[in-house]
């Protein structure tokens, strides 16, 4: 036999078990919206690194033309060192920003 009582209490559960699963849907969908965040700050901020690479790569492309066509007129050591050090300073720039843009899981 149910009483008045067990079925108040029976509603006042479910109505708390209501009110949780609304709850844990609003918080869902701010994660969706945080994570959508993200994303496109993630796909901005990579492009950026890649092209900011290409622009660099270009000019150094650029250089190595300017000094084969004799319009600069740079030292061999000299034009060797700017050569190695941008190159090896912008590729490390890239895998830097990538690691910290898109980080393993396990590393947070």
């Amino acid at each position: 036999l149910e009483t008045p009582r067990s079925k108040e209490a029976e509603k006042h559960v479910l109505d708390a078990a209501k009110l949780k699963n609304v709850g844990e849907r609003d918080r869902l969908d701010r994660l969706k919206v945080d994570h959508t965040h993200i994303w496109d700050f993630r796909r901005r901020f990579g492009r950026f690194a890649v092209w900011n690479v290409v622009f660099w790569q270009a000019c150094i492309l650029a250089i190595i033309a300017f000094q084969g066509m004799g319009l600069l007129n740079i030292d061999t050591s000299v034009l060797i060192a700017l050569l190695t050090t941008t190159t090896v300073n912008v590729f490390a720039f890239l895998v830097i920003v990538m690691k910290f843009v898109f980080a393993s899981p396990d590393s947070k």
